[in-house]
C-alpha cells in the first residue's frame, strides 16, 4: 500500500489518499523487494481555479503493510 498526504494543500483534501498497491505473497521469513511507480498525476489536485496542478510544499509518502503499519518519508516538491 502506498499512502500521500499533502501537509500544505490549498483545498480540503483526505487525510490519507491511497495511490497505489500490490498485492504479494511473503512466506515466514522471505523478503520481496516491491516497486509501485508514481507519476506526477499521482501528486495533481484541482486546485481553487479549477486547474489540475501538482503544488509545491511537503508530502508524506508512506510504504504500508496495512493502514496503520508504515514508514514513512517527506517528499518536497519545488
Amino acid at each position: 500500500l502506498l499512502y500521500l498526504i499533502d501537509q500544505e494543500s490549498s483545498i480540503t483534501r483526505r487525510v490519507k489518499e491511497l495511490k497505489g498497491f500490490k498485492k504479494i505473497f511473503v512466506a515466514s521469513g522471505e523478503t520481496k523487494h516491491v516497486n509501485i511507480h508514481l507519476d506526477a498525476d499521482a501528486f495533481k489536485i484541482w486546485d481553487c481555479e479549477m486547474k489540475y496542478v501538482v503544488e509545491k510544499g511537503n508530502v508524506d509518502i508512506l510504504v504500508a503493510r496495512n493502514a496503520d503499519d508504515y514508514v514513512k518519508k517527506t517528499l518536497k516538491i519545488i
